[in-house]
């Protein structure tokens, strides 16, 4: 049979078919009919292959779009990636809280001033049945040592003890000085400025105990007790936790109530204060 004759014996085999009732739904595309089963089948038989498609002469020529339907070829198997690692834990985030204090204005459970103490002006006065007489007091020489715990935010107490070298204004340089010893108890109020690199402690203190009066020989039992009172302000400057200096001023009184030959009367030493030195905080 001639190709021709066959292409033609095809057509009508498959013409036949329709007209025996095929009815696909949707139609089926070119180069394909409609069977009577309702499928669509290639005019062409055999059918063609992949790469080719049927024409409407019952012909298997090349698809030139076979290209782009052809799948893309599968990735070639690599070797297995090793399983991610576990994540490194991430604290969770904390605000950074700048603290501006430097600790210097900490209270502390202990501290020790010692200052080299110098008095100005002030007068020694002499008060008895007979009169009262007054001399005017020159630059007196002395030292303090006090013991000072804080109680609380605010409060101090602790005790002081104090030498002073007294003498008459305009009194001949050989002449000895009168010493007092004074022995007294505390009490005051501090309160500290934090500054960062240094803190400014202000205070305030009244002090009260006993006074012994010396002569340049004389010895404790030969020496007069009497009253020592005194009232100071300053400020500690710290400049470590446990180191600073500090600086006060105010007034200092000794009494002395005295009786000789049935005469009673009294010298009262007084004068202004100037302060400077060091301070020790322990417990800071």
């Amino acid at each position: 049979m001639k190709p021709a004759a066959a292409t033609l014996l095809i057509l009508g085999l498959c013409s036949q078919a329709v007209a025996q009732g095929g009815n696909c739904y949707p139609e089926c595309r070119p180069g394909y009919v409609c069977s009577p089963s309702n499928e669509c089948v290639s005019i062409c038989n055999p059918p063609c292959g992949d790469a080719e498609v049927c024409t409407a002469e019952a012909r298997c020529i090349a698809d030139s779009n076979a290209a782009q339907r052809t799948p893309a070829p599968a990735p070639t198997p690599t070797e297995a990636s090793p399983p991610p690692a576990d994540p490194v834990p991430v604290a969770p985030y904390q605000p950074v809280v700048l603290d501006p204090s430097s600790g210097l204005a900490e209270r502390g459970s202990f501290r020790l001033r010692a200052t080299f103490d110098l008095g100005f002006a002030g007068a020694a006065s002499l008060d008895s049945d007979f009169g009262d007489a007054e001399v005017d007091l020159g630059t007196t020489l002395g030292a303090r040592i006090r013991a000072q715990i804080p109680v609380g935010s605010v409060l101090l107490v602790g005790a002081s003890l104090g030498i002073d070298g007294l003498i008459a204004d305009g009194a001949p340089s050989d002449t000895d000085r009168l010493k007092v010893l004074g022995v007294e108890g505390l009490l005051g109020a501090s309160y500290g400025i934090d500054l960062g690199s240094i803190a400014l402690e202000p205070f305030g203190f009244a002090t009260i105990g006993l006074a012994v009066g010396l002569a340049d020989d004389a010895v404790l039992e030969d020496s007069e007790v009497g009253l020592a009172f005194g009232v100071r302000a300053g400020v500690n400057l710290w400049f470590t936790p446990t180191i600073g200096a500090t600086v006060d001023m105010g007034y200092q009184m000794h009494a002395f109530f005295l009786s000789d030959s049935g005469v009673d009367f009294t010298v009262k030493l007084q004068q202004f204060r100037f302060g400077l030195g060091g301070v020790f905080r322990f417990g800071a």
